[in-house]
């Protein structure tokens, strides 16, 4: 994709430069996909990352979405290898509250943002750009 789009030193180039608004999340990889900040969440918690059975599993396959009046939250169901240690527990904690914390749109569809926060419609353009890098 680098020499196609000819941005050198900067492969990730599509991906720096967006971020997803989250809906229904069925298409939004959980633990691969920026579905909340400017990083994935394999890298913001990278030992609970190698601790889930749910590494390949969209927003969607992770719990319920629940709407209370205007309210979007999410009753996550998040599975995991072992028995945490203590310090990991305390990473769980972090990631529960970080996840408690976002923002979900009550109605829509999953939308693209560009980085100056215009939507775009290039969600099918990305979702078959991952496909085609085998995610």
């Amino acid at each position: 994709m680098c020499r196609t789009c000819e941005v050198q030193n900067d492969c990730n180039w599509f991906d720096n430069r967006i971020s997803l608004k989250l809906v229904d999340g069925k298409y939004i990889k959980f633990w691969e996909d920026k579905c909340i900040g400017k990083l994935p969440l394999k890298w913001k918690f990278p030992r609970l990352y190698s601790l889930s059975l749910d590494v390949d599993d969209v927003v969607c396959e992770m719990g319920e979405r629940v709407i209370i009046g205007n309210v979007v939250g999410f009753n996550w169901c998040l599975h995991w290898r072992r028995d945490f240690f203590v310090w990991e527990k305390e990473l769980e904690v972090q990631l529960l509250e970080l996840l408690a914390n976002s923002r979900w749109q009550k109605e829509g569809s999953e939308r693209i943002l560009w980085e100056d926060g215009e939507p775009t419609e290039l969600l099918y353009c990305w979702v078959w750009l991952q496909s085609s890098r085998g995610r």
